[in-house]
């Protein structure tokens, strides 16, 4: 295949991703109203408590071996793709059964560690144990720019899992057990087909050097994946614990609310890397910088605007008595833009490979956020949790800045890619303006005279808009 053919496929195969991305974004913030009325705050939040402690046990328990190595694999044992890819299935086999083994022989233990129900924590390794065979097919397809089948099976499990759960919840006296039995027996049926897929192509669950290179790339990895997952989970889980369930429930809905155009973020990262990549491989350093900012004012005007709607975005998802959450949502919003920021300046350090200093910098984010809650969430509730988010978010940007300008000086003195005092007046604009949103809440002739003014601008700037969406979908099609 030559080299614009390739092309071609790669730039097709990501928009097809990107679109199936931003259909699974969609489709759980539809079911998001129907969960939060058929399930009592508490339910819901302990379901949210579930989903929390799953992303973070995921990585613990399968060692994340579907992402960064299993790429480096397809690469490295390119003679034996599907046996690298039944070893990768073989190793979270024994570390799944492991943990199981562990989980067995101390249920309440873990019940207690977890704030979880015994049969809970079952079910959390059990869907751990089950996922990684989808990630490995799903990952091997990606590789060869097969978008078909994995847009296709992602969006019947999207599907299904509502289509599936929320009638069983209506029915049950139990619901949330319904909800998380729904859930785990959907994935274990629907990822019987990359499972079947993976063991009908190659037997070789055990390869002594694929072992060993997996767990020699992955575990010092483990620290910062965790970490960054800790950051994005630990509020929901420690405003169940000192604020109570239904608080986390509130919270997670303010959360997913405010997240909801990080779908405008979700579709240009994966495009983003690659092409600064090129640009600082071929020494074009000047283009970086107008899209770099034209991104994030984009981004951050996306978020602005959708903390006007705030209460109405809420009055949607959830019943009258999550409404206090929305006092949530304006620093949550923020982060989309500061993950942005986060990516463009990371990006710098991976491409001259410094590594370690990604990873101290998300552990400290982690550990200085964990120590915020435990200290403002007693005094202020579960809001406080967003601002601690926000503000550790902004802190690793400003990290992540200084450790790029530490890269660029040891590999390329003299290399200007961004305009800092520009991207960070920015970003500090944009949150100072989203987080003033909160204070305007009471007043809606207020809120709606903004929206106004906001249309009245986006109308008068509309030909850079245009502009800017066609220099974002150039980059996507790179």
């Amino acid at each position: 295949m030559s080299t614009d053919e390739t092309t071609a496929k790669a730039a097709k195969a990501s928009l097809w991703f990107a679109i199936c991305s931003i259909a699974q974004k969609c489709i759980g913030l539809i079911v998001i109203p129907i969960y939060t009325r058929l399930l009592s705050e508490p339910e819901y939040g302990d379901y949210v408590v579930f989903q929390s402690w799953t992303e973070i046990a995921a990585i613990l328990i399968t060692l994340n071996l579907g992402s960064y190595v299993f790429f480096n694999g397809m690469m490295k044992y390119e003679d034996d793709q599907d046996g690298f890819a039944a070893s990768m299935l073989g190793l979270t086999g024994v570390t799944g059964l492991l943990w199981l083994g562990a989980f067995f022989a101390a249920p309440s233990f873990w019940s207690k560690l977890l704030g979880l129900a015994a049969p809970y924590v079952f079910l959390l390794v059990l869907r751990c144990i089950i996922s990684p065979c989808y990630s490995y097919w799903s990952a091997k397809l990606r590789y060869e720019f097969q978008f078909k089948p994995v847009v296709a099976l992602t969006l019947l499990l999207t599907i299904a899992t509502p289509v599936i759960s929320i009638p069983a919840i209506w029915f049950s006296t139990d619901k949330l057990a319904a909800a998380l039995v729904a859930q785990v027996a959907v994935m274990a049926v629907v990822y019987l087909v990359p499972l079947v897929s993976i063991v009908s192509k190659s037997r070789k669950f055990f390869c002594v050097a694929y072992w060993r290179y997996a767990l020699r790339f992955n575990l010092p990895l483990i620290p910062h994946l965790l970490s960054t997952v800790v950051l994005q989970q630990c509020d929901r889980i420690m405003i169940a614990d000192l604020c109570g369930a239904a608080y986390a429930a509130i919270y997670n809905v303010a959360y997913s609310a405010g997240l909801a155009m990080s779908f405008i973020h979700s579709a240009i990262v994966q495009a983003l890397t690659p092409w600064m990549y090129q640009l600082i491989k071929e020494k074009q350093y000047g283009k970086v910088q107008p899209v770099a900012a034209s991104l994030l004012i984009l981004i951050g005007g996306a978020s602005f605007l959708l903390t006007l709607f705030a209460p109405e975005v809420m009055a949607v998802l959830a019943p009258s008595s999550y409404q206090e959450g929305i006092y949530a949502i304006p620093p949550v919003a923020a982060c989309v833009m500061l993950m942005t920021a986060f990516n463009l300046f990371v990006t710098v350090e991976y491409f001259y490979e410094e590594t370690l200093w990604v990873m101290f910098a998300s552990i400290a984010a982690a550990v200085l956020n964990v120590l915020l809650n435990l200290w403002l969430l007693p005094m202020f509730g579960f809001i406080a949790a967003s601002y601690t988010t926000m503000f550790c978010y902004f802190a690793l940007v400003f990290g992540h800045y200084l450790l790029m300008c530490r890269a660029i000086r040891r590999h390329n003195p003299g290399m200007v890619l961004f305009n800092a005092p520009r991207i960070f007046c920015i970003v500090l604009a944009f949150m100072a303006a989203t987080v003033a949103c909160s204070v305007i809440y009471p007043y809606p002739w207020v809120r709606y005279a903004l929206v106004v003014v906001f249309a009245a601008a986006v109308c008068f700037k509309r030909a850079w808009i245009v502009g800017t969406i066609k220099s974002i979908l150039q980059i996507k099609g790179r």
